[in-house]
């Protein structure tokens, strides 16, 4: 709209310098580029105002989302700490892992002369009955891994909540320090 207003200007500013020109025509050029400036300031007011309220809403959002960002993970973990104990306290759950517990310590103890090397570095009997424990736990433990074959690899916990991704244009901090950048780079 500068452009048109200066074109504007040179137009009337050549129609007054031919010896026939009609003021009426020099006034209406006169006119319309005042009215382009006019214009071009109005919109030149309404970028910087809108520039301005998107800087503010720009930082708005990354202070919310920096805010929300543990979120999710917080009520996830609620959400499954409490899918845990609902599923071991499901009627017959106790004893079945009870069960299977006995039967790998059974089989554990009973070849517990494998593991006379770990247990033979141990000084009393109370650091062997621990050690004994934490192996009888590992062999349970290894008896579970071979009980799923990888399929846990692949099953995922159920999510509750999800925190959103960013949209187009929006500016992701994770830090006070890049939020305090992101501040003084829009005030600059």
């Amino acid at each position: 709209m500068d452009a048109q207003a200066r074109a504007t200007e040179r137009a009337w500013r050549q129609l007054a310098s031919e010896p026939n020109a009609s003021q009426p025509e020099i006034n209406a050029e006169i006119e319309r580029g005042a009215k382009l400036q006019k214009e071009a300031e109005v919109l030149r007011l309404t970028v910087d105002v809108r520039s301005s309220t998107q800087r503010k809403l720009m930082i708005n959002l990354a202070e919310a989302r920096m805010t929300l960002v543990g979120a999710p993970g917080e009520i996830n973990k609620a959400y499954w700490q409490a899918l845990l104990a609902k599923t071991l306290t499901q009627e017959g759950m106790r004893d079945k892992l009870l069960q299977l517990f006995a039967l790998s310590r059974a089989l554990f103890i009973k070849s517990i002369d494998e593991h006379d090397g770990v247990l033979s570095s141990c000084n009393s009997q109370r650091e062997r009955q621990a050690k004994t424990q934490e192996l009888t736990w590992r062999a349970f433990g290894q008896e579970l891994e071979k009980l799923f074959n990888g399929a846990e690899r692949e099953i995922l916990a159920p999510t509750l909540v999800v925190m959103p991704s960013t949209v187009h244009g929006e500016v992701h901090v994770e830090t006070p320090g890049a939020l305090m950048k992101l501040r003084q780079a829009s005030k600059a």
